[in-house]
């Protein structure tokens, strides 16, 4: 259903399931972990 061919054809969209132990997970780790975060990637971006 997607019409784009550059998103249907991502490997980074859709990985090659083969290579799935190869893969990296990211875990939520709550809201303070993620408020600091942010904070920190917006602190990166200005500068």
């Amino acid at each position: 259903m997607i019409e784009d061919e550059t998103i249907r054809s991502s490997e980074i969209a859709f990985p090659d399931l083969s290579k799935l132990p190869e893969l990296e997970t990211f875990r939520y780790l709550g809201p303070e972990a993620d408020a600091v975060y942010n904070e920190l990637w917006n602190k990166g971006k200005s500068h």
